[in-house]
């Protein structure tokens, strides 16, 4: 498990907050059914949901450059015009801090 360096408090329900993890550009969100964890690019376009993203629906990633959805909890495409999907890290609290699980 890789520890985040996120306390569950840092990332509040519907919140999306940049992490670097060996070297690679993360997002950690907040959603109705817990934590994930996904790359900070939509899978559309070269755009970062760290700063054009949001948290809809309780669990709904919406990409405000171009309007694609995806499911938080599977990473599937809800909304074009992104067709491919963005891969769901499993992210949980665990003593206190936000730790990759998956």
């Amino acid at each position: 498990m890789t520890d985040l360096g996120l306390s569950p408090d840092d990332v509040p329900l519907g919140a999306l907050v940049p992490v670097v993890v060996d070297g690679e550009a993360f997002v950690v969100a907040h959603h109705a059914g817990g934590w994930c964890m996904f790359a900070d690019r939509c899978s559309h376009a070269p755009c970062a949901f760290s700063t054009n993203g949001e948290v809809v629906d309780g669990s709904v990633l919406v990409c405000n450059c171009h309007g694609a959805e995806f499911d938080l909890t599977t990473g599937d495409v809800l909304e074009l015009p992104a067709e491919d999907p963005i891969e769901i890290i499993d992210v949980a609290p665990v003593d206190g801090s936000l730790r990759r699980t998956s």
